[in-house]
């Protein structure tokens, strides 16, 4: 019975958990269609957070310790 038990906890926590190979979204979420508007919405987020707030480029570093 112990065993059926911890498939049953695996395949939970597998399928909810992200994983690297799908772009770190689960297994459900990419099974549903969802993987590839989640990966859209992380890199329109990236981008507006870079218009905020700019890499540190080396240019920028000399400009604010000047």
């Amino acid at each position: 019975m112990m065993l059926f038990q911890w498939l049953d906890r695996f395949t939970e926590i597998y399928n909810n958990d992200p994983h690297s190979s799908l772009k770190y979204v689960t297994p459900l979420q990419a099974i549903s269609g969802l993987q590839e508007v989640i990966v859209i919405q992380r890199k329109d987020n990236m981008v507006s957070a870079r218009k905020i707030r700019p890499f540190p480029t080396p240019k920028l570093i000399r400009e604010r310790l000047s």
